[in-house]
């Protein structure tokens, strides 16, 4: 070692030297047991407060075995301490290489090989010397070093290479070192390199001199600075070109090119090259997201570390099902272009031709002629609209088989000219109307017939106000004549179709029938009064049978003053006045339960029907239309047909208000039902007419039966009474209904029934005929059955089962719910009506759960009726009814199944 030092002449200076901070060190010795090894790995001098690295650097473990020490020259040793200060060595961030001073306090000079404290300090590199940051300041070209093989301190040039130990907090002896050599920072070698580099740089790599800053991640670039020492200048910011890593991958049955990971730099897309087999298609995927273009993948912008991955399928060509959505009032001769559908579902180009215009992939150019398309490609096509008014002109695209039309209809052609109005209509001027308005006098009303086929506008005489009048559905035509109204206006008559009358004018003529041949006796429908609604109906005459079918659509119309009735209060039956006297109901729900206004029955209000006689005479009202088929609360329920499945009666719609209530129909029910009939939870199932409730833990179902009537007039209290055959009627705030126990699922019921070659009728009642087998007499099986009311805890066995009392039960597929069908009397009417002719104070009442009550001759009788129907024996034919067997039994004939009879047991 001594070979590499200063030349000879220097070593009297340099020893001596250390012979005399041996003497200083001998005149003052080191508390050597002052040496505290800490857990963290290093080891804090009591006696200079200096906390030291417990290990040569390089060097770890708890007896500093592990590693390999550092050995540089002396500015390498400095970069030493300033990275073991970025990188928080052991905690800290405030080490240093350790000044002459520093270093020569742990020298133990009693001992050597090595000269230091080997319990504090293990495995102390003793070969050779260790740096210190004192500049040897004779010769600012070398540095001082420590030998820990016998002590000595010697003067070394800063070329050559040693160990170091750091040192940091403490007494610093800093000052008694001198000629500090300045450092410029500049960028090392990891700086502007042509490579990306896919992580931070780190170590000697960041700065060539001076200590490295902290490192900043850009999107494009790693950047940091090198500080200056001893007042030497920075280098500025040095960077290196970030890249991210795209990872390609293929399956099976194809190849991707380049196949290796690519490393990239910010926001490019790479693109590859993906090739399928013979006769697979491929799909391309992977968190880099892009798109695929006949055989190339180009990525979306990279902003991170990605994968690419291509898999193979074989042949697919045809997609996913498409649509294009019409255009009306296209522009004639106008080109139009349909939105851009998306082709999914193939795994290979797929054909693509096109039918009565064009088409264009990916926003390209139109073509007519066939061509391929592939997976993920937009397509849009395009046509000339008709030159002709209110004409379609149909384009159709086929795509690997699956068809799609796009269709432009063009504007209806702008109205024609009115003809010039016919001003009057009076007497035997027998015209076809359309416009208006026009003046009809009061002499029209003996032998004026008016047709009109669109919408017309018809100035009566005397002051009844401008009417219009237009058929239904538009292009038919209707016919009117006149009745002398109560001032001798003329008031419309329809004679033949259907129409649609508003008057705006509170109190006008709308409709009049002639009760007899005297023009004087009319009977005339007036408009209701409402602020700003006009009055609105739509009427109908049945020809065949003289009706006029009147529904209500807006405001109300007032009846004739001969079949009004005066307004009444009536209370609420008993049981409600309790209810509410318990303070069991609100007291909104008190309020309304204990008194309730009748609404005046001098009107039919809005959303309610009226069936009129030839003469005007009221035969029926009812909710919603007179036809049940306008889609008002009321109407009919719209049915799907269903094979195996025969309704017998309509089910209206509920779940919508009545004016006349005032409220939803369904919730009225269900409070209703939920007072009088003790139901709790009660709610509406939908708007299909069924209500389903929770009884004590268990559901319910029912079914309206029916059209709802309307009694204007009634003073009846609310109520829910039982009627027919396990069947209830209902009266509420004029209305009238009839509920049944239903079937949850007549549908699906009979999809059942059709597995098994079955079919079933739902009668007028509700009750079920069911036929199973042949339709003929001698192979058929024939039952009559009603639904139970109750569903049972639900089960995931569907079909038809056995409760535990082995009646028969039905569970709906979808919905789980168990539900008994009890036997029922096929033809109730004709039981009841055997039970009258023989004792017209006789009774017949359904219990429910296949129990029948009569009472006949003052006796009770409860009667059992046979689920199944037996062919009707001869010797009983034409017979109402008769008894046989023992016990006795009651048969009677079904008039809905010739040659069937059903019997009942007699309890």
């Amino acid at each position: 070692m001594l070979s590499l030092l200063r030349p000879l002449h220097l070593l009297p200076l340099r020893w001596g030297l250390a012979l005399a901070m041996t003497a200083t060190l001998l005149a003052t010795p080191v508390a050597h047991a002052a040496l505290t090894a800490n857990v963290d790995g290093t080891v804090t001098d009591s006696a200079t407060n200096l906390v030291w690295d417990q290990c040569a650097h390089g060097l770890t473990g708890a007896t500093c075995a592990s590693g390999s020490a550092f050995y540089g020259d002396w500015v390498s040793v400095l970069a030493q301490a300033s990275s073991a200060n970025t990188a928080v060595y052991k905690g800290f961030s405030d080490w240093r290489v350790p000044s002459k001073n520093e270093l020569e306090s742990i020298v133990k000079l009693d001992t050597y090989s090595p000269a230091i404290d080997a319990t504090a300090f293990p495995n102390t590199p003793s070969s050779d010397y260790s740096w210190t940051s004192t500049t040897y300041a004779s010769d600012p070209s070398n540095a001082w070093i420590v030998n820990f093989n016998g002590g000595s301190t010697n003067a070394y040039f800063k070329t050559n290479y040693s160990f170091v130990r750091l040192v940091r907090s403490g007494q610093s002896f800093s000052s008694f070192d001198a000629l500090l050599p300045v450092v410029n920072g500049s960028c090392g070698s990891a700086h502007a390199t042509t490579p990306l580099v896919t992580s931070a740089p780190s170590g000697g790599a960041l700065c060539a001199s001076g200590t490295a800053g902290s490192i900043t991640a850009g999107n494009s670039a790693y950047t940091w600075a090198c500080a200056g020492s001893n007042g030497g200048s920075a280098s500025g910011t040095c960077s290196a070109s970030r890249g991210y890593t795209v990872t390609p991958s293929a399956g099976a049955n194809g190849s991707i090119s380049p196949s290796t990971a690519q490393v990239v730099a910010y926001n490019a897309t790479p693109a590859f090259t993906v090739t399928p087999s013979g006769g697979y298609g491929t799909s391309v995927g992977g968190s880099c997201g892009g798109a695929l273009s006949g055989s190339t993948y180009s990525t979306n912008a990279i902003a991170g570390d990605c994968t690419v991955s291509a898999s193979f399928s074989g042949n697919d060509t045809t997609p996913d099902a498409f649509s294009f959505t019409a255009v009306g009032n296209a522009v004639l001769s106008a080109l139009q272009t349909s939105a851009s559908i998306t082709v999914a579902g193939i795994t290979m180009g797929a054909a693509i031709s096109v039918t009565g215009g064009e088409y264009s992939i990916n926003s390209g150019g139109f073509v007519s002629t066939a061509g391929v398309v592939n997976n993920g490609d937009s397509v849009a096509v395009r046509h000339t609209a008709s030159a002709t008014y209110k004409t379609a002109t149909t384009t159709t695209l086929n795509i690997g088989g699956v068809t799609a039309s796009y269709v432009s209809t063009t504007a209806a052609p702008p109205p024609a000219p009115e003809p010039p109005p016919t001003p009057v209509v009076e007497q035997g001027s027998n015209l076809t109307l359309s416009g208006g308005p026009f003046e009809v006098r009061a002499n029209a009303v003996n032998g004026t017939v008016l047709t009109f086929s669109g919408p017309t506008r018809l100035q009566l005489a005397n002051g009844g106000g401008l009417l219009q009048v237009q058929p239904e559905p538009t292009g038919t035509t209707a016919r009117l004549a006149f009745v002398a109204g109560p001032q001798g206006e003329p008031v419309p008559r329809l004679l033949s179709g259907r129409a649609r009358f508003t008057a705006a004018d509170s109190g006008q003529p709308l409709l009049g029938w002639l009760q007899s041949l005297a023009p004087a006796s009319a009977v005339v429908l007036n408009a209701g009064a409402c602020t700003g609604t006009p009055t609105e109906l739509l009427a109908e005459v049945n020809e065949s049978t003289g009706q006029t079918l009147i529904t209500v659509l807006g405001c109300q119309v007032a009846l004739p003053a001969a079949l009004a009735q005066s307004t009444a209060t009536r209370q609420t039956p008993a049981a409600a006045q309790a209810r509410a006297a318990d303070n069991t109901a609100t007291g909104a729900e008190a309020a309304a339960a204990m008194t309730r206004a009748v609404t005046p029955t001098s009107a039919i209000l809005s959303g309610e029907y009226v069936v009129l006689n030839a003469l005007g005479q009221v035969q029926e009202m009812g909710l919603g239309s007179a036809t049940g088929d306008q889609g008002l609360t009321g109407d009919n329920v719209a049915r799907t047909a269903t094979p195996g499945l025969v309704w017998m009666h309509t089910r209206p719609m509920l779940n919508g208000t009545s004016v006349r209530l005032g409220r939803n129909v369904a919730q009225a029910v269900v409070n209703l039902l939920s007072t009088q009939a003790q139901f709790s939870e009660f709610t509406n199932g939908g708007n299909d007419g069924l209500l389903v409730a929770s009884q004590g833990g268990k559901r319910v179902v029912l079914g309206a039966l029916g059209r709802v009537t309307i009694d204007p007039g009634s003073t009846q209290p609310d109520s829910w009474q039982a009627s027919g055959q396990a069947a209830h009627t209902l009266g509420l705030g004029g209305l009238g209904m009839t509920w049944a126990p239903a079937l949850a699922d007549a549908e699906g019921f009979a999809r059942l029934l059709t597995e098994h070659g079955g079919s079933t009728v739902v009668q007028a009642d509700g009750t079920l005929l069911v036929t199973l087998g042949s339709n003929s007499n001698n192979g058929a099986a024939h039952f009559a059955v009603q639904a139970g009311e109750q569903l049972e805890p639900p089960t995931s066995v569907g079909g038809f089962g056995l409760s535990p009392a082995g009646v028969l039960t039905y569970t709906n597929r979808i919905f789980g719910y168990p539900q008994t069908l009890y036997p029922a009397a096929a033809d109730f009417a004709a039981l009841r009506t055997a039970v009258l002719a023989a004792d017209l104070a006789g009774d017949v009442l359904g219990l429910g759960q296949g129990r029948i009550k009569v009472v006949l001759g003052g006796q009770t009788y409860t009667l059992r009726p046979d689920m199944a129907l037996v062919p009707l024996p001869a010797q009983h034919a034409g017979k109402t009814v008769w008894l046989e067997g023992q016990p006795v039994r009651l048969y009677l004939p079904v008039a809905s199944l010739p040659g069937f009879a059903q019997g009942f047991a007699v309890e």
